[in-house]
């Protein structure tokens, strides 16, 4: 790369703009969304946590550990939806500071 081509990706910047067409919709899409998948997991922790209890019930240590990792892993993914939004803005910010 020469020198003119460097100095014009430098001067790029990026300020994400809410001014489009369509964000506010598709805002309230990605919002419905995000509240749909919160009430998956909901039912994804509670499947696995009573698979958790009855294996452990009857002693299936294979269908407890499944119960377990399930419902830890809708849990996660629970987090994930539920702090996306702060992850994006925390990664913004983290990009935003580079020079």
């Amino acid at each position: 790369m020469n020198m003119l081509s460097l100095k014009v990706l430098a001067a790029v910047k990026l300020s994400p703009s809410e001014d489009l067409p369509g964000t506010k919709q598709a805002q309230t899409v990605i919002n419905g969304m995000a509240g749909i998948a919160l009430i998956v997991c909901l039912g994804a922790i509670v499947i696995g946590g009573a698979t958790w209890a009855v294996s452990s019930w009857s002693n299936n240590s294979q269908y407890a550990s499944k119960g377990k990792t399930g419902a830890f892993l809708a849990l996660g993914g629970a987090f994930v939806i539920a702090a996306g939004a702060a992850l994006i803005n925390w990664a913004t910010g983290l990009g935003g500071a580079v020079k």
